[in-house]
């Protein structure tokens, strides 16, 4: 097996919000140069373990083997990362193995639970780039604490139609627990905002190891993105990256507040179409009040990503907002 570290190309997805950071994760997942595990937050998930209170290699190993093959990773088809107790067996042996060589910071924990993961299911995948999903942007600063100018793809979308999403999932989920709905509704906002904070931060630090995709320019020409992405993440252009896929299923649903779950879609270009998405943000949104809101708060990354406005850059609508 080739030495990830040393040979493989790393790189940590992230969102600005509710962007389709799952529909990019399916493209990328069927690339035979890519290793993009079913979803695995690892500094969430490091911290949720407190793997940092670890002392010892065989300890730190049955953490992770244990959390990975547990049975609320094991029962959801798009976290389920091993298909039998033999490959749960390989990987923590494994994953020993190389923590015992290379110590148990939080670095060598997350190579070592890839190349674990590889050697799993009999060292058949070879990879040129290993994309890690981190999903929400909270970790920006330890990711850069920990691989000084890590490579890192930000899908980034209008955070109208975004935040429009969002808070329909959660008026569907939570509108009859007042506390629960305000905490999510908030929480919603304060990762778009943590979001364009770590973007304007780091990215002169980043520069070119930075790359952001743009979910509406995907769905204009997925084929011109994903070439363009596939030259930055050092692996041949595939056509398997215009196929939505996953490692535990070869169909893909689209992951839509304003669809049923499993629903299907009969017309995928129709329902995505600007003006499809534009109608819905705007039907769900509670009028200018929170249009406005949205527009003000994000207003300088809105005009960087060519997002047009309903409302004027005035001093009484930031007041308003």
């Amino acid at each position: 097996m080739n030495n990830l570290k040393n040979d493989c190309k790393l790189v940590f997805l992230m969102s600005f919000g509710h962007s389709g950071i799952d529909w990019l994760h399916s493209l990328l997942d069927s690339h035979k140069e890519i290793l993009i595990l079913p979803v695995l937050c690892f500094y969430r998930s490091w911290k949720l373990l407190e793997a940092e209170k670890v002392t010892d290699c065989s300890t730190m190993a049955t953490l992770w083997t244990q959390y990975l093959s547990s049975d609320k990773m094991q029962s959801n088809i798009v976290t389920k990362k091993f298909n039998s107790k033999e490959e749960i067996k390989l990987f923590g042996t494994h994953l020993n193995t190389y923590l015992c060589k290379n110590g148990i910071s939080r670095k060598a924990v997350l190579w070592g639970v890839h190349e674990a993961y590889i050697l799993s299911k009999g060292n058949s995948i070879k990879p040129k780039t290993i994309v890690m999903h981190e999903h929400v942007s909270f970790p920006f600063k330890e990711i850069c604490d920990d691989f000084k100018t890590p490579n890192i793809l930000m899908i980034v979308r209008d955070p109208r139609a975004s935040l429009a999403g969002v808070y329909r999932g959660v008026n569907k989920k939570y509108s009859h627990q007042p506390d629960v709905f305000n905490y999510f509704y908030n929480m919603s906002t304060e990762i778009w905002l943590n979001s364009v904070e770590s973007y304007y931060k780091y990215r002169e630090q980043l520069g070119k190891n930075l790359y952001i995709i743009k979910n509406e320019d995907m769905v204009c020409n997925l084929r011109k993105e994903m070439t363009k992405l596939s030259n930055w993440m050092c692996v041949k252009y595939s056509k398997s990256l215009l196929v939505s896929s996953s490692q535990n299923s070869n169909e893909w649903n689209p992951d839509s507040c304003y669809l049923k779950r499993n629903e299907p879609v009969q017309d995928l270009a129709s329902f995505y179409s600007p003006e499809s998405v534009k109608s819905r943000w705007l039907s769900e949104l509670q009028g200018t009040q929170e249009i406005n809101m949205i527009e003000q708060m994000f207003w300088r990354i809105m005009m960087e990503f060519n997002y047009k406005p309903n409302s004027k850059r005035s001093f009484y609508n930031k007041l308003y907002a």
